[in-house]
């Protein structure tokens, strides 16, 4: 309807092979190759399906995600069998010529959960018909700030990083501190 929005969608492994680069633990067996560790939906993709259900819904041409807010993730969106089915719902809030406001849950549908499915991410998704101006680059906050250790240059996803080849954004850590990292 013009203030609500159902879509369902199943993403598997087979098909969205980016999920293979964000999968949780090693590699299960060096004996079988196709076994793989548990891939998950990252918490920034949910973001991303309740941002593109939002603006969907809108349907404003030319208007942008500006923030979501109160984004509330309850429980990991694991692909244990190789796929996850979800129902995204998107429902208007508020809208005016300045800025709208959409309520967006994503639930998990399928076998133990509720009819509607169980409720395992949500968060309010504002759209505007333009960027607000850039904040100005926050200065670094800690009293200290030593030279990376074990994420040294060429080696960020060597260590304690698990992102696969097309998840891969970070490529230096300059310095981390008890306030931060760079």
């Amino acid at each position: 309807t013009p203030t609500r929005l159902v879509t369902e969608r199943t993403f598997d492994i087979r098909e969205e092979l980016f999920l293979r680069d964000h999968a949780i633990g090693g590699v299960p067996t060096p004996r079988d190759p196709s076994l793989l560790p548990l891939p998950v939906i990252p918490f920034t993709f949910s973001m991303e399906l309740v941002a593109e259900a939002g603006a969907r819904l809108l349907n404003r041409q030319g208007w942008v995600v500006t923030a979501i807010e109160d984004a509330r993730g309850s429980r990991w969106l694991s692909l244990d069998s190789g796929q996850i089915p979800l129902r995204i719902v998107a429902e208007q809030q508020s809208a005016d010529s300045n800025e709208a406001r959409i309520a967006c849950r994503i639930f998990l549908r399928g076998e133990g959960t509720t009819p509607g499915g169980m409720l395992v991410f949500e968060g309010v998704v504002v759209l505007a018909a333009f960027y607000p101006a850039a904040p100005a680059p926050m200065p670094w906050a800690a009293s200290d700030g030593e030279p990376p250790r074990l994420h040294t240059a060429g080696q960020v996803y060597q260590h304690g990083m698990f992102h696969g080849p097309r998840l891969q954004g970070c490529t230096a850590v300059t310095r981390w501190g008890h306030g931060g990292m760079e």
